[in-house]
């Protein structure tokens, strides 16, 4: 992490709390992280799996 005018190292720290709003959107961004992963890979099974409604979720 980096913080203007910090010339000491830093640590960022993410709290996220059970059945919270950042709970939801930590766990959109794991999901969205992974399904990019698959895409990149050179399998094209994963195209094939693809539904709309995973789709519709990368918006």
């Amino acid at each position: 992490a980096y913080r203007i005018g910090q010339h000491k190292n830093v640590m960022a720290v993410r709290l996220i709390c059970p059945d919270t709003v950042e709970e939801k959107i930590m766990l959109m961004q794991d999901s969205k992280k992974d399904l990019a992963s698959d895409l990149i890979k050179t399998e094209d099974s994963i195209f094939k799996s693809l539904t709309k409604s995973d789709l519709l979720a990368l918006i």
